[in-house]
């Protein structure tokens, strides 16, 4: 009996060695998967930044032609 018991001790360690690079894999994998849906989000938000950048710059030169157009039509009006 206490020669069945050892052996089935050491089928377990056995087993769960071999599960070891296993899981050691399962981990790398999963760590990868984590990293990559990382990167896919700081690549969403920079882009959404920059959308936001690009529209805000967009609204800063229609403002800026806009006052120009006001000034020439006020020194315009001045003229005549």
């Amino acid at each position: 009996m206490p020669k069945l018991k050892e052996n089935e001790k050491r089928d377990e360690n056995e087993m769960k060695l071999a599960k070891q690079p296993q899981k050691q894999k399962n981990c790398k994998m999963e760590a990868l998967e984590k990293e990559q849906k990382q990167k896919e989000s700081q690549k969403a938000k920079e882009k959404k930044i920059k959308a936001k950048e690009a529209l805000l710059l967009e609204k800063q030169q229609r403002q800026s032609e806009e006052k120009k157009k006001e000034k020439l039509s006020r020194e315009k009006e001045k003229k005549d």
